[in-house]
């Protein structure tokens, strides 16, 4: 392959990159993806268009996931590689359309851009991170459609305006731009109807506590974990919130590790575990009693959830060793009187980060991790109540990156939650993952019609409504900058809830990639009747 055919691929990475999905200008989104399906014509096989796909793939997804470098640079260079990938298997699929004509082309490339970020969102856990969808976050009126066809088919329609940009441009003709104005102004117009439809209500009126801890102070393998001025932290934040009367406060992913248990009655654990148990659980029945409030907090737990708050020694003493020393990631609600009510445990683990896949078969992977056992994950949607003056509030959570599974909320949705929380520690990485992250929330809320109040132990801290838009974020201003990363500090506000459900809520992501597939495969056994009649 030409040096210069390269610099096509390549120009197709610095268009994403200028239209990244935080501070970026999402419009370059919309003609992005020109010089990959360029570059796929200019090639001569097939094989040069992989190459140039991947190189493309790389070139964006290395600076993308760049934050990343602050953990592993091994697992930066695989992951950013790994997801090349599938743009490498995208301009594979361009240059097999081109022989269609302009609509179809758009039609089927669509298709397989929608399978192709699926995929990806599901294979080996999952990694639906930096979508084209993300590019539009602060383009209202466009993202209301995720309410039907969700973060991966609202990607799709973006790669067929650029095919018919580009097929526009190719052939010469005002048709597919036509088409392709036609689209936006049709999924424009049907954000502006849902926006002026909906009807939002305030909900519970809440408390986040963003102390700020750094990573180090939590590093139980190195000795250096510091509990007491951990909760010293979070304690003082939290008698800092400023309203008289609070629903909820929430303090995120992990404040409480192991021992500082708070499932366990302090009397029923070992001597030298119950010392700690005990000021978790006086610390966090203050907090609630002097706020008079319901707090939810991270904690890592042991014994399952569905055995509730084991308060009696002698059950406790009839329970097995290989029961105790399963261990969760968990988010733990107390009443207004510090008394323990439910808990819910992290369902979707990140591999490698709380467990090592195959570790039975290749135990040498056990090495690679800075964990001593694997977290096991939960198997119940819990769905919260909190009692109020109008009846009872019910919500859901998600702890840290499960708010980038899409299926995992929308199911919370259909268990009856109105709202979400989401808690998260981001402490590992830097400010760029922050913003990614809180994006992935923005599209939660849309997708499901549900207001999201997301704490982060470092940050992004924030309340959204269930039509996307940002009610407030926890930040200072630090000369002249507002800064909303590694910050300590508070945020009070409304959550928002509506009755309006989604169709997305409801069907999820599959009648689409039915259709997908379906567009797929007449497209792979038909192509005579499919061809564009235009020489190419």
């Amino acid at each position: 392959m030409r040096a210069k055919t390269l610099l096509v691929f390549i120009s197709c990475s610095l268009l994403l990159l200028v239209a990244k999905p935080t501070d970026g200008l999402g419009f370059v989104a919309f003609f992005a993806l020109i010089p990959l399906l360029h570059g796929t014509r200019l090639v001569s096989n097939y094989r040069n268009a992989a190459l140039g796909g991947f190189v493309a793939g790389a070139a964006f997804f290395l600076p993308g996931l760049s934050w990343l470098l602050q953990v592993t640079i091994a697992g930066w260079i695989a992951l950013s590689l790994y997801c090349a990938v599938y743009f490498a298997l995208f301009a594979i699929a361009a240059r097999w359309g081109a022989r269609y004509g302009a609509v179809w082309n758009a039609v089927v490339l669509a298709a397989f851009w929608v399978l192709l970020e699926y995929i990806r969102g599901i294979a080996f856990t999952g990694f639906p991170w930096l979508l084209l969808s993300h590019t539009q976050h602060s383009f209202k009126l466009f993202t209301q459609v995720l309410d039907i066809f969700g973060s991966p088919g609202v990607s799709g329609i973006i790669a067929a305006i650029n095919v018919l940009l580009y097929e526009s441009w190719k052939r010469k003709s005002g048709t597919p731009i036509a088409i392709a104005a036609a689209v936006i102004a049709i999924v424009c117009g049907y954000g502006y109807f849902r926006i002026k439809t909906i009807s939002i209500r305030p909900s519970l009126h809440v408390g986040a506590v963003q102390a700020a801890v750094p990573q180090e102070m939590k590093e139980t393998l190195e000795g250096k974990y510091d509990p007491d001025g951990v909760l010293e932290r979070y304690v003082t934040q939290s008698r800092s919130l400023e309203s008289k009367k609070l629903d909820l406060i929430v303090w995120p992913e992990t404040i409480f590790l192991f021992p500082y248990t708070l499932n366990v009655n302090p009397d029923a654990l070992q001597p030298r575990y119950a010392k700690y148990a005990r000021l978790a659980q006086e610390t966090l029945r203050d907090v609630a009693m002097s706020r008079d409030a319901f707090v939810l907090a991270g904690a890592s737990t042991y014994l399952p959830a569905e055995l509730g708050y084991v308060a009696d020694p002698a059950h406790a003493a009839k329970i097995p060793k290989a029961i105790w020393d399963q261990r969760y990631n968990s988010a733990v609600l107390v009443n207004s009187k510090g008394e323990y009510v439910d808990r819910y445990d992290k369902m979707h683990l990140v591999p490698f980060g709380e467990y090592v896949p195959l570790a039975d078969t290749f135990p040498f992977l056990t090495k690679l991790v800075p964990f001593d056992e694997s977290l096991i994950p939960g198997e119940r949607l819990t769905i919260f109540s909190i009692p109020k003056d109008s009846g009872v509030a019910r919500f859901g959570v998600l702890i840290c990156y499960e708010d980038a599974d899409a299926d995992l909320a929308r199911r919370i949705r259909l268990s009856g939650a109105d709202f979400l929380v989401n808690v998260s520690n981001d402490a590992w990485f830097g400010v760029e993952e922050l913003k990614q992250h809180f994006v992935a929330a923005q599209y939660r809320a849309i997708e499901n019609r549900m207001g999201i109040l997301r704490n982060g132990n470092n940050g992004i801290t924030g309340i959204i409504d269930p039509l996307g838009n940002v009610l407030s974020r926890l930040g200072k201003l630090i000369d002249g900058k507002f800064v909303m990363a590694d910050v300590m500090g508070h945020l009070e506000g409304e959550v928002f809830i509506t009755d309006s459900h989604s169709i997305y809520s409801r069907i999820g992501d599959m009648p689409l990639i039915l259709l997908c597939v379906a567009i797929v495969a007449i497209t792979a056994f038909f192509p005579r009747q499919l061809r564009r009649s235009q020489p190419r």
